[in-house]
């Protein structure tokens, strides 16, 4: 098996399975990595919705190892000398002809990608399209990499399918916005009342949800996008641009008055989008108070949601504020 193989197969397993990174010194930033003293553990878990890899443990010493592939480097410690400190660039569905040009096996899939993506976001990091998704499969689009990122018309009903298509085939720009509003709006963007009934009745919690007794769900505004979006997630609404159907907390002061009045959560959960897109700055007014043992004592565990491990590597290796 070939190294690129190798991290292909790693990659993917963590992205379909399911488990926890747990970092006991974690560093983002350095001061808020710790255990509380004088009180009982708050333990901060990397909670990778990319997961399945054994945790690496803080501390732990290992070669970076350049893997074949422009973006590709794996190791905890540093970057393999020559290695490209790459900043991230969103392929959004309006580049999507240049990765065409790229990966010409995308080329004869334009059409559906694009007219899904009206409907479904579309966003990949140059990490993810280029190392990878498998672009000399028989059949790219059974690849799985390639499947998690790349919407398909597959995805909607045969009634909104045909919609679809007529409305942009007729070229009629405004009703084509009308009719994806009209299939978002039948897609449900938010089941279950999630709006309504796990939002806290504040007006100041814009982007918060106790859904849980010992658990309270926090959505940083700065947090509210990804590397990259998947296919399969619920949460779609969040990326659209419509404020409406968006939870997004703009700032921390109103949440820590909310856990104040509420003893009874143990838990916060950062989530999105994805928080590690964040700057260091902006997740340390939500984390860095935690540092003092005598503030929110009942809070013992944090969790950050997150694909970046898979979908950019780099954010934890060579951008700016990795360390």
């Amino acid at each position: 098996m070939t190294s690129t193989s190798v991290i292909r197969s790693l990659a993917l397993v963590a992205l379909l399975t399911g488990s926890q990174m747990t970092i006991e010194a974690f560093s983002v930033p350095n001061k808020i990595a710790r255990t509380r003293a004088n009180s009982a553990p708050l333990s901060m878990v990397l909670e990778s919705k990319a997961e399945g890899v054994a945790p690496i443990q803080t501390g732990e010493e290992a070669p970076a190892v350049e893997i074949d592939g422009y973006n590709n480097i794996v190791g905890t410690d540093g970057v393999a000398g020559g290695q490209p400190n790459e900043r991230y660039k969103a392929i959004s569905l309006q580049a999507i002809d240049k990765v065409a040009e790229k990966h010409p096996q995308l080329t004869p899939h334009l059409r559906d990608v694009k007219l899904a993506g009206l409907v479904f976001p579309f966003k990949a990091s140059p990490y993810y399209v280029d190392e990878l998704v498998d672009w000399e499969a028989e059949d790219v689009r059974k690849d799985p990499f390639y499947r998690l990122v790349f919407p398909t018309l597959d995805m909607l009903s045969d009634e909104h399918r045909e919609k679809l298509e007529e409305a942009h085939d007729a070229g009629d720009p405004a009703n084509l916005i009308k009719v994806v509003g009209e299939i978002r709006e039948d897609l449900n963007p938010h089941p279950a009342g999630q709006k309504t009934l796990n939002a806290p009745k504040d007006d100041r919690l814009t982007g918060v949800q106790h859904k849980y007794s010992e658990t309270v769900l926090v959505f940083p505004a700065a947090a509210q996008t990804c590397h990259a979006y998947c296919t399969y997630c619920f949460r779609w609404a969040q990326f659209i641009g419509d404020d409406e159907l968006r939870f997004a907390q703009k700032e921390a002061d109103s949440l820590f008055s909310y856990l104040s009045e509420h003893e009874e959560v143990s838990d916060i959960l950062m989530t999105g989008g994805d928080p590690m897109v964040m700057k260091t700055r902006s997740l340390a007014q939500y984390l860095e108070p935690l540092t003092d043992p005598n503030f929110l004592p009942h809070i013992k565990n944090i969790r950050i949601g997150t694909r970046s491990l898979s979908f950019w590597p780099q954010r934890f290796l060579t951008d700016n504020d990795a360390d």
